[in-house]
């Protein structure tokens, strides 16, 4: 574990990025336009059959800040964030939030399945069709998610070996004026009080909009239309937004 630092009488703190993904780079940035703070190189440290290449500061030594959460002195991460990450432990923690929700494991449903692949099952009324998302289970940043028409052909879109869980997408959702679907990011600050028994939490009046660069069809199904990941303007210029 990192040697505790006093931080007062520190001229120069160092930050690394380790190319995990996710805000670190971001952070990073951000840390380097103060004065103070320089940057630490990185070197490869190993290589994982799925992931590839990870790194870690020059002679995996512990920084002040890097995305990679063992040898940074101060974490991005809230412990137990596992919880909010993967998606089939949302779904467990909080099914009540979210829209129905099945899992593929290695190719093969796990536990129940949508409605209508059990068999005999009639087919969707066409006033009912709506797009399938396929979402890798410990994936994020919507790098991972694949759409279809239909809950039967999820199947096909799932790897081998993978975990997936399945969504069908809500009706009605969020579009701008024009017909475009959109997602608002907005950014929240939670404080865990001393002892850990109570908690504060901030939110951020501004924020952003991704929108699709395609009007909403629920018939169509390309990942530019259906997934939103991209910020496109701040929230503040929307008139809807209060």
């Amino acid at each position: 574990p990192a040697r505790p630092v006093n931080a007062a009488s520190r001229r120069v703190f160092y930050c690394c990025n380790c190319k995990v993904g996710g805000h670190g780079q971001r952070f990073s940035e951000y840390l380097l336009e103060r004065p103070d703070w320089e940057v630490f190189p990185e070197q490869k440290w190993f290589t994982d059959e799925k992931s590839g290449q990870f790194y870690c500061p020059l002679g995996k030594k512990v920084v002040d800040f890097t995305d990679e959460t063992q040898f940074s002195r101060y974490s991005m991460y809230i412990k137990g964030r596992i919880w909010l990450e993967e998606k089939t432990r949302m779904w467990d923690l909080v099914p009540e939030l979210m829209p129905p929700t099945y899992v593929i494991r290695d190719q093969k449903w796990d536990g129940r399945m949508p409605p209508e692949c059990e068999p005999g099952a009639p087919p969707v009324p066409d006033g009912e069709v709506m797009p399938w998302f396929v979402k890798e289970a410990d994936r994020n940043w919507g790098t991972s998610v694949r759409c279809c028409q239909y809950a039967h052909q999820c199947m096909s879109l799932a790897e081998p070996g993978a975990t997936y869980v399945v969504q069908k997408h809500i009706p009605n959702p969020l579009c701008m004026d024009d017909g475009r679907k959109a997602h608002i990011k907005f950014y929240v600050l939670l404080i865990g009080e001393p002892m850990g028994i109570s908690w504060s939490v901030y939110s951020f009046r501004e924020g952003y909009l991704s929108i699709s660069p395609n009007p909403w069809s629920p018939k169509d199904c390309s990942k530019e239309t259906q997934v939103t990941i991209i910020r496109t303007q701040r929230i503040g210029s929307w008139r809807h937004w209060k």
